[in-house]
């Protein structure tokens, strides 16, 4: 797992290659643009269900927020399955869109104003926003699909300007361990090299260790003997 996450920056710019490319396809095929937003809803719906649910103290934020995970996953599957009738119905798909997103921003701001859930100050303002783009959506009687496309078109580089940003970092973190490790094992080779040459004798020191008692046993030989 260690190593996969050092290679998180290939899934990063991966995703963002495929995101521009999708961003520039609904722009120029509009059919792509119910798909995207469909598949947005629900994966926000379904894997924010659990974590909201188990954090969340209040039982009434919690039969709330289960709701507005219903609301979100039926969209998203009439998203899906109506792509085309919702396509010729004109402003419909601006209704949607709209609602759930004003829908989202009110969720927020009811639970940390009656329940006083947490948040934090992008949170705030994300929301903010939120509630006001859904706002301006069903006041205007929702919008086509070609106004959506541009504003979906600018969310996306946005989110491919992110995630580049992420993979660049992520791939000077890999380079940095990279080259570190590299280091790290040169100097533990030099480290054993020294340490191996330490414990073995050299061949000088082994004459010098032997030459004395070879001599020794020379002397001993030349002693005359007394009779």
């Amino acid at each position: 797992m260690k190593r996969l996450k050092q290679y998180v920056w290939v899934f990063e710019w991966f995703a963002a290659a495929i995101l521009l490319a999708f961003a520039i396809t609904s722009v120029i095929k509009n059919e792509f643009l119910v798909y995207a937003f469909a598949a947005i809803f629900l994966v926000f719906a379904v894997f924010r269900v659990v974590p909201l649910v188990k954090t969340t103290t209040s039982k009434l934020i919690k039969w709330l927020t289960v709701v507005e995970m219903i609301i979100d996953v039926v969209v998203s599957l009439a998203l899906f399955f109506f792509s085309e009738k919702i396509m010729e119905t004109g402003n419909l798909l601006g209704y949607l869109v709209g609602g759930v997103i004003y829908l989202r921003g009110i969720m927020h701001f009811l639970a940390t104003s009656l329940k006083s859930e947490p948040t934090t100050l992008f949170g705030f303002v994300a929301n903010i926003l939120l509630v006001s783009v859904g706002a301006v959506i069903i006041a205007r009687g929702g919008f086509d699909a070609k106004v959506l496309a541009w504003f979906f078109f600018s969310v996306m580089v946005l989110c491919v300007i992110v995630l580049i940003w992420r993979g660049a970092v992520d791939y000077r973190n890999y380079r940095g361990n990279l080259v570190g490790e590299s280091q790290t094992k040169k100097l533990k080779k030099e480290k054993a090299k020294e340490k191996e040459a330490e414990t073995n004798p050299t061949s000088d020191e082994i004459k010098i260790n032997i030459i004395p008692e070879d001599s020794n046993i020379d002397k001993e030989r030349e002693q005359p003997t007394i009779e």
